[in-house]
């Protein structure tokens, strides 16, 4: 859409979205903008957009040693023809550029490293599920270990398996990345090669330090994807700021020159509009057309005209009506922001408030404007961050003016170069000593033989120029006394004494520098080869810190346009229209890997977060070598462990220290480990050498038990023999011994059984004794008759 209208008043801020949408207001904010920067009509020599433009120019023209001579002219100029009588090069020197270009060259992509994590929910799921299949491999690897021993099957799973959960979390920071960072990475790059950013970097760089302001503008194309665009800060214009990275901005925007005809290309405006606009660029074009109301296309096609490609921010409202039923929601659809949910128990509302920037271009001078549409559409946008289309940033911005490197040293190079002309003008001045020749007192001279005057005159002056003679004659002036007369003498002069003082000025003026800028000279070079290494070392380090805050500004834009980048992306694969772009970017990604359709799938399903490390210097470096080396003498390093910690330390120094530390306590274990199980096999080989031992020591002892039996077994044999014999001789008399032995013991026998009998005989009687006693005794009792006395008791058997 295009339009030429004449607006009245300012925007309403409280308008609806659809308003917000439409030509008319963006040609109201448009005209804001055009009042603030350009005044009314055309671009004029007094509005802050020129001012801003000369500043920008000014300081590029410094940088090159071309500014205007003309103060240095009206300092060495008091009078109306005094340069008339000067004859001097006024030629600049380049005094500054030396300075600013140590500064933006010493800006570099390869001091640092971009960092690329995803931050959604989808990619932390899909990190721990990776996290999880690899911690039932590390619990399962015993078992698995085990199976392949015993059963001889190999189920070990490929790759590396970590043995901890902290060598875990280490693979995953340094290794195990998700693939889709890798693809992001990967885009990202292809995306700032294919636009020059080489250049692009170069300039920005130029551009802070000769200027405080470093710019970028990154839209979508139709055709090409994500396209990156320098920008130059002589065309930026935007609202009032206080903070050096612009996010306080309201608007902003680049003032582009073109003609008719590309007008015609990019907008739809009639040949009637194009006439108008013609019209109004007339006083700036070489015109030869009378009447633009009648006039030939063809005459006014080449006609350059002045147009601002603007964006600007607001919020819009988004609401959604939802559909109820046992106090859940169902169903929602998208509203109108005006929309009211009726007074019912099962409809309700939801609304939500994001920040959108809206972009156009419009035609300064001729109330025109045209492709006013809004920059993204944030429906999905769950983090409620709208970005502009432009990045730019400063080093230092107060009251919205830009202050820069060179701006602290510009004062000073103009001082050196007045300086610098006063020594040319000194020098041109110069004569040579001067020499006094007093002729009365020349005539008087004579060489004494009578000769000519001039040869007595060339001996003297030649004595006085070759030995510095000077020939005196006292005369006598009588009352007045003698005087003294030199026919030639020099004549004194003080014309080094200012050459000397300016001199000393312009190194003061110099060092001044820097002092200021930091710059010293172990920064720019000329810093003595004998100076000692800590003096280098040091004053190096002080002239980082104190361009620090410029390498920092960089960084920070760096990183703004890899997130501008990464939200085009996203957009991209949003969108089912931009089907060819997707295809292109797959096709980037495929090249080298593998699986790059399935995971590009749902690429607008990720959000990453970006940040920028810092590449180790030497002087960090050369520290991480001496401890790697004393790490490596103690013996828990070998040669593997020490190249991959050196490649680490390439481009994080910290995740290799972590690395040799994680190394080191696992090497410890595996040696304690190792001397243990060293311990436990001396043990085990003590043992069983004591076991063998002891069974050598049985096994001797059985052998010589065996060799003892078999001694006695013959020994038993002989003497078995011998008794045989023995018995043999001896057998009658041991018969006979036999036979007397065996009648003894029978006899033995017999007076044992009498005596036997004779007990038991005397046992019956004593038994029948008591019981025929005690029979009388219980008679006795009876009969109450006299006691009886048993021992005297007379006994008729008994005799």
């Amino acid at each position: 859409m295009a339009l030429i209208q004449s607006v009245q008043g300012q925007p309403d801020p409280f308008a609806t979205f659809e308003t917000k949408k439409s030509d008319y207001y963006g040609l109201q904010i448009a005209n804001v903008i055009a009042t603030e920067w350009f005044g009314k009509g055309i671009i004029n020599s007094k509005c802050n957009f020129i001012s801003r433009r000369n500043y920008v120019r000014g300081n590029r023209l410094f940088v090159r040693g071309e500014q205007n001579i003309q103060p240095y002219k009206d300092q060495l100029s008091r009078g109306d023809n005094d340069l008339n009588l000067l004859n001097l090069d006024w030629t600049n020197i380049n005094l500054v550029e030396k300075f600013c270009r140590i500064v933006s060259n010493g800006i570099s992509d390869e001091n640092y490293v971009l960092d690329i994590r995803s931050s959604d929910k989808l990619s932390a799921k899909l990190k721990e599920d990776k996290k999880d299949s690899i911690r039932k491999d590390m619990i399962s690897m015993p078992m698995m270990k085990k199976a392949k021993e015993v059963l001889g099957v190999d189920l070990m799973p490929k790759g590396f398996i970590p043995e901890s959960e902290e060598e875990l979390d280490f693979l995953f920071e340094s290794e195990e990345r998700p693939i889709v960072e890798i693809f992001e990475e990967i885009l990202i790059d292809y995306i700032k090669n294919t636009n020059d950013w080489d250049f692009i970097r170069a300039q920005n760089n130029k551009d802070l330090v000769d200027n405080g302001l470093i710019g970028a503008r990154v839209y979508t194309d139709k055709n090409d994807g994500v396209k990156v665009a320098y920008v130059d800060p002589q065309d930026y214009v935007h609202s009032v700021v206080k903070r050096n990275d612009f996010a306080d901005k309201f608007y902003e925007g680049i003032v582009d020159t073109i003609t008719l005809s590309d007008l015609k290309r990019e907008s739809d405006f009639s040949d009637a509009d194009l006439r108008i606009i013609a019209k109004t660029y007339a006083s700036q074009n070489a015109s030869k057309v009378d009447d633009f109301s009648i006039c030939a296309i063809d005459e006014i096609i080449d006609y350059k005209i002045d147009v601002l490609r603007f964006a600007w921010k607001t919020s819009k409202k988004m609401v959604f009506k939802k559909k109820i039923r046992n106090d859940k929601t169902i169903k929602v659809s998208l509203k109108n922001e005006l929309f009211v949910a009726p007074d019912k128990d099962d409809v309700g509302m939801i609304s939500r408030t994001l920040d959108t920037w809206f972009e156009g271009s419009y035609i300064i001078g001729a109330n025109a404007i045209y492709n006013y549409f809004e920059c993204e559409n944030l429906a999905r946008d769950t983090m409620n961050k709208a970005m502009s289309p432009f990045v730019f940033m400063a080093s230092d911005m107060y009251e919205n003016r830009p202050r820069a490197f060179l701006t602290n040293i510009k004062p000073i190079a103009e001082r050196m170069q007045g300086i610098l002309l006063k020594l040319q003008l000194l020098t041109a001045e110069l004569k040579p000593d001067l020499i006094v020749i007093d002729l009365d007192q020349l005539a008087e001279l004579d060489d004494g033989k009578g000769g000519a005057k001039k040869q007595v005159w060339e001996t003297a002056a030649s004595l006085m120029n070759v030995k510095g003679l000077i020939f005196t004659k006292r005369n006598d002036l009588g009352d007045l006394g003698v005087k003294d007369n030199a026919s030639i003498r020099p004549l004194d002069q003080n014309q080094g004494s200012g050459i000397t003082i300016l001199l000393n000025q312009f190194a003061f003026q110099y060092n001044l520098i820097r002092d200021i800028t930091g710059i010293n000279p172990a920064a720019d070079g000329s810093l003595s080869k004998d100076a000692l290494l800590g003096v280098s070392r040091m004053a190096q380090l002080a002239s980082n810190t104190a361009t620090k805050h410029i390498v920092d500004t960089s960084i920070q834009f760096n990183k703004k346009v890899c997130e501008l980048i990464s939200t085009r992306i996203n957009g991209i694969f949003k969108f089912k229209d931009a089907k060819h772009i997707q295809e292109l970017y797959i096709n980037v990604v495929g090249k080298n890997h593998a699986g790059a359709i399935e995971a590009l799938k749902n690429r607008h399903l990720h959000e990453f977060g970006f940040t920028f490390r810092f590449l180790p210097t030497n002087e960090d470096m050369r520290e991480f070598s001496e401890g790697l080396s004393v790490a490596s003498s103690k013996g828990y390093l070998d040669e593997v462990v020490v190249i991959k910690a050196k490649q680490f330390a390439k481009t994080n120094t910290k995740l290799a220290l972590k690395y040799l530390s994680y190394q080191t306590k696992k090497e410890k274990k595996r040696l304690e480990e190792q001397q243990m199980m060293l311990a436990k096999n001396k043990s085990e080989n003590d043992s069983a050498a004591a076991q063998a031992k002891v069974q050598a020591d049985v096994q001797g002892y059985i052998e010589k038990k065996k060799a003892d039996l078999f001694f006695e077994s013959e020994m038993s044999k002989i003497r078995i023999t011998e008794a045989q014999a023995f018995l043999q001789i001896n057998q009658p008399s041991v018969e006979r011994k036999f036979q007397q032995d065996a009648q003894l013991e029978q006899m033995k026998s017999g007076v044992k059984q009498e005596l036997e009998y004779f007990k038991e005989t005397k046992k019956d009687d004593r038994t029948k004794l008591q019981a025929t006693q005690q029979s009388k005794m219980i008679d006795q009792r009876h009969k109450e008759s006299d006691p009886i006395d048993f021992e005297n008791e007379f006994n008729f058997e008994d005799m």
